[in-house]
Order: C-alpha cells, then structure tokens, then sequence
C-alpha cells in the first residue's frame, strides 16, 4: 500500500473446495492454517475461532473464487493482510489485529479486493487443485482502524500454488447454498 505500509504475498498452505461449478481457494501465508480454521474464518454464520494460525506479520492471505470452474476469466480475487507488530485479540466479541510498536506505530489489519487480476492456469488432479494467479491492483479498507478507511494497493502477485481439497469451505459465503439469498 503506496507510503503506508508493505506486505507480502507468500502463500504456506492452501486450501480448496468445488460446489457444483462454484471454485473457492483460500491460500494462506501461515504454514500452520488448517483447513477448518479457514472454513471457519469463510463463514459469516460460525462462531469465529481464534485466526492467528492463519496470519503472519506484513503478509497477506488470499482467496480466489471462480463462479464457473470452466470460465476462468470471470475469476474474482480477495486478501486480508496483517500489518505491523500485533496480534489477534477477542476483548470486543470479535478477533482484531491489533498493537502498537516500539515506535508508538499501530497494527493495521487490510481487506481488499482484487481490481486487476487474472487466472492464468487451472488445473484438476484427483483431490488435488492446482491454480496459477497474476494480481497487480487491490482496493480495500482498513475496517478496525482508526488511522486509516480506504486505499489502493499495488504491486505484483503472481504464482502457482498446489491445494488440498477442504469440505469446510462448503459454508462459506462464497460456496453455501443460501449465499446469496
């Protein structure tokens, strides 16, 4: 995020599922996530669990949802990014980034949305997903911040990344049979 903060884009485990036609990955940069951590952090209607072992510092999760598994130019792309020395906290009923370093600089916590972006290769192999991905812009909010609303990212995120099927994605908003409704 131009002159505000910087983060990066190193996906350690992903996870995927297929609805019908409806394709949704959600790679994370902590090697620790799990697949039910990640169906749980998807579904708006869950009791949220404790995120921090899908998060690391300065870095960014992202998802990827293809309505249509055999079109994908229609791909759509999110992220949830980690800024700064902090950590999740549940004291307003909701898990927040949030902190402050030795500098008096506090945490920030971003969610974007894809603007440029396309699917460059989709493969299937038995349970196994195989996605390659060029993003280049975001926009997004800051939604916890008292600093910060809205801004712009840029940069370059491009890569190929093997995921492991994941049933617990099936409530997610993107995939649930009431999404949308």
């Amino acid at each position: 995020i131009p002159s505000l903060f910087e983060g990066r884009l190193i996906p350690r485990s992903a996870f995927w599922y297929q609805v019908d036609d409806k394709f949704l990955m959600y790679m994370s940069a902590n090697s620790s996530a799990t697949c039910e951590l990640a169906g749980n952090r998807l579904n708006a209607n869950a009791t949220q669990e404790n995120p921090t072992n899908l998060f690391i510092q300065d870095h960014c999760n992202v998802g990827i949802f293809l309505e249509n598994v055999n079109d994908i130019s229609e791909a759509s792309f999110f992220s949830e990014c980690t800024f700064g020395t902090g950590s999740f906290g549940n004291g307003t009923g909701s898990w927040r980034w949030s902190g402050t370093d030795e500098n008096g600089v506090e945490a920030e916590f971003f969610i974007g949305a894809g603007l440029e972006g396309n699917v460059l290769d989709f493969q299937q192999d038995d349970s196994r997903r195989a996605i390659s991905i060029e993003v280049t812009e975001w926009a997004g909010n800051f939604p916890y911040s008292s600093l910060y609303n809205t801004s712009g990212a840029v940069g370059t995120g491009k890569g190929f990344i093997v995921a492991e099927e994941c049933a617990a994605l099936a409530d997610t908003t993107y995939l649930s049979e009431n999404a949308g409704n």
